[in-house]
């Protein structure tokens, strides 16, 4: 009995499968052949019975890497700024970039040297407590771990691509590599090409083919959606005005309040506390599985250095 009922799921779901394809017809390509995977796609199939597994599952891109590594520092910190900051907390998350899930985390506090006593203002901010970066490893000392830790998922396997993903280009940009020259530690290859997700969302294809939705400005009964083509098509002085400064807020300045302005763009509830390290990466992880979904293909961002 095992036998044919294996058999007619296995039917079952090729005929679900063909029945997408049937429905999404010519949504799935572009004139120039190249898939067109959006959320106009989605809502087709759930307008005929598709379920969101069936619907993530079709419109779900191939991504041009293995594993996502999403990274985000906290460091210490004052108003006025100290100088130099130092990281106290190093977290990563594996990000299989099939499934978009988290399959791996590291995740360690770290001592600071310079500044070892933590102000105020950094405890408030980050919700780190002295307690939590006393007598923990040193800067060399976790970076030694992440390699290990590397190692062991398989990241510095030279058959698998793999690529850090991080909110702003502080953290490899500007962080790692400045608290390293200033300790004279080198800085692995691994760590000098990066997702930057604020540039990702920013960026205006996302915004014209995702029609991803701006917090803050609300016209009327509906969400103003920035379209880049809307620039060239005004009809008023008004229109024309009101259109350009939106343009400018989403590619010059948007998202304001980075990962907050993010989730409420995308209308995704925020994850733990803003500033932790740990929860800010979970945030980025689910803002780039719900990008996927809607089928963006994510690149590196960063330049070479």
């Amino acid at each position: 009995m095992l036998a044919p009922l294996q058999t007619g799921a296995a039917r079952f779901s090729s005929y679900l499968l063909s029945r997408a394809r049937k429905v999404l017809g010519s949504h799935l390509f572009s004139p120039c052949g190249v898939p067109e995977f959006c959320s106009i796609s989605t809502r087709k199939l759930a307008a005929h019975g598709f379920g969101a597994s069936m619907a993530a599952m079709v419109s779900f891109p191939p991504q041009r890497y293995h594993y996502f590594l999403v990274l985000d520092f906290e460091a210490t910190c004052d108003k006025p700024q100290i100088h130099p900051q130092e990281i106290i907390e190093f977290p990563i998350l594996k990000l299989n970039g099939r499934t978009m899930e988290i399959e791996s985390t590291f995740h360690m506090y770290v001592q600071p040297v310079v500044h070892p006593q933590l102000t105020p203002f950094c405890t408030e901010l980050t919700g780190i407590i002295q307690a939590m970066v006393d007598g923990q490893p040193s800067l060399q000392q976790v970076l030694e771990r992440v390699d290990e830790w590397m190692a062991k998922e398989g990241l510095l396997d030279p058959n698998v691509k793999s690529i850090f993903v991080t909110c702003g280009d502080w953290d490899l940009k500007v962080m790692l590599p400045g608290q390293c020259q200033y300790l004279g530690l080198p800085v692995a290859d691994y760590f000098k090409q990066w997702i930057n997700l604020k540039k990702i969302i920013s960026d205006e294809d996302l915004v014209s083919h995702l029609r991803v939705q701006l917090p803050g400005w609300e016209y009327g009964e509906s969400r103003y959606y920035i379209d880049p083509r809307w620039r060239f098509s005004s009809r008023s002085c008004e229109e024309g005005n009101r259109e350009l400064k939106a343009y400018s807020f989403a590619m010059g300045c948007w998202p304001k309040n980075g990962l907050l302005d993010m989730n409420k763009g995308l209308s995704l509830q925020h994850i733990g506390r803003p500033h932790s390290g740990i929860d800010d990466c979970k945030n980025i992880a689910n803002i780039m599985k719900t990008l996927a979904y809607r089928g963006f293909i994510f690149k590196q961002t960063s330049k070479p250095f």
